[in-house]
């Protein structure tokens, strides 16, 4: 097992589990995609983030479309970094009332949740309102 952290931001584990491959097998698996990671890493095509609140912590591939957006089921307000610098801070609800539409399932789940129980992150009357407004055309698009 290899372990990569990032600075402070977040850490992961790079491990093969195919135990029908001999010790070296595997040795060349996990070589391999440690240096995948640091070449995309290097190139700027990872994403990461990091909750705010210190309670959360990830990465995902940017592929072509060069994705900004951390791929998260809540409304905490994320740092986002490339390995070039930080990028803005990142919340889902305002993001998804910005661009004015639900874009999938994930970001649906994160209104609908919202405004089923509140919580911390809980919506104000106006926002409310349009979280309702977004949900249920997305619910129309998709015969939910």
């Amino acid at each position: 097992m290899v372990t990569v952290a990032v600075g402070s931001i977040v850490s992961d584990h790079f491990h093969s589990f195919d135990d029908h491959l001999g010790a070296d097998e595997r040795a060349a698996r996990v070589t391999k995609d440690v240096v995948r990671f640091l070449e995309e890493l290097f190139a700027d095509r990872l994403l990461f983030w990091r909750s705010t609140d210190g309670g959360s912590a990830a990465w995902r591939e940017r592929g072509v479309t060069g994705y900004t957006e951390p791929l998260v089921i809540d409304n905490r307000t994320y740092r986002l970094y490339l390995w070039s610098g930080p990028l803005a801070v990142w919340q889902a609800v305002p993001a998804i009332f910005g661009r004015g539409r639900i874009r999938d399932d994930r970001e649906y789940q994160i209104l609908a949740t919202l405004l089923e129980k509140g919580g911390p992150s809980a919506l104000d009357e106006a926002e409310r309102e349009t979280a309702r407004r977004l949900v249920a055309e997305y619910e129309r698009e998709r015969d939910i």
